[in-house]
């Protein structure tokens, strides 16, 4: 037996730095978040973060007017649920403003399947490969998952183990790990290398950018390096094997106003999928601040 179909692989690699605006400058309309519940004979897809977007674009087609499969009118649907609660893909967390307490972050929750009860959102490819394997009824709910990591040697054991023969891996795309800065930046305008975000993200104390080597750059501004949570694909494509510095401040995966809010974005750089910087450069997204039909729709 073959198996399910797995999960699609994103290869990444280190690349030079992109800017960001501050905010998204949007002139298309992005597409909203459906609350579909899927019935016998439609396909159920769950994934991360990182991939979400191609996933989503694929099934329902893009806002240039480029068909997706369901575009079809097809009696079966193909239904894919995004690993953030959010269209513009933000988590979700309790208001410290009503709670009195500090903000937590929340678990959402999706209903996969017509008559069946919500349960928690799938939230990263990790966790899409663990409900791949959970998924043991009699009556299949996931069909197949996006994901930007490989599964492991256990993984597959696993599949194994329920008669699946293996995890059927489809490579669909490829993304890379840009480093980005605002638009108003004191980051180098050449980048930075390997060897430079290296010094940077393994420091213990405040590190100037004169400090940088072969930065050449005379400014004696702090840098303040941002991280993804150490179970994002980004964090594992970025982090290989050093040991973080304590300067390093953990934020959310591929989320720009974590460099362009910071206490001082024109210092502030964060490792970045390149798919989720073009979406934003090129106006996908709406500002949420903007009701609808929000700006250049």
């Amino acid at each position: 037996m073959e198996g399910r179909p797995g999960e699609k692989e994103l290869r990444s690699q280190i690349g030079p730095r992109r800017r960001l605006s501050d905010g998204p400058s949007v002139d298309r309309c992005g597409s909203g978040f459906r609350r579909l519940r899927p019935q016998p004979g439609d396909v159920v897809a769950v994934g991360g973060d990182t991939p979400q977007y191609a996933l989503g674009l694929l099934s329902d087609g893009d806002t240039s007017g480029d068909a997706g499969f369901n575009s079809a009118g097809g009696v079966n649907r193909l239904a894919t649920f995004n690993a953030t609660p959010d269209g513009n893909g933000r988590s979700a967390y309790t208001n410290s403003a009503t709670t009195g307490g500090p903000s937590v972050a929340l678990n959402p929750t999706d209903v996969l399947r017509a008559g069946t009860p919500p349960v928690q959102r799938v939230s990263s490819s990790g966790n899409a490969i663990s409900a791949l394997l959970a998924d043991t009824g009699s009556q299949e709910t996931i069909n197949f998952i996006f994901s930007a990591s490989l599964p492991t040697v256990a993984n597959d054991t696993t599949a194994a183990n329920l008669g699946w023969g293996f995890l059927h891996i489809v490579e669909i795309g490829t993304d890379s790990v840009q480093i980005a800065a605002a638009t108003t930046t004191n980051a180098p305008s050449g980048g930075l290398t390997a060897a430079e975000l290296l010094q940077i993200y393994t420091s213990n104390s405040a590190i100037q950018s004169n400090q940088v080597t072969g930065a050449g750059d005379s400014s004696t501004a702090v840098v303040i390096p941002e991280i993804p949570p150490s179970g994002s694909s980004i964090y594992k494509t970025f982090i290989a094997a050093p040991t973080l510095g304590s300067i390093v401040k953990t934020v959310e995966q591929n989320d720009p106003t974590t460099v362009t809010g910071s206490s001082s974005p024109a210092n502030t750089i964060a490792p970045f999928s390149s798919a989720r910087l073009n979406l934003w450069n090129d106006g996908y997204f709406h500002n949420p601040a903007t009701a609808f039909p929000g700006v250049g729709c």
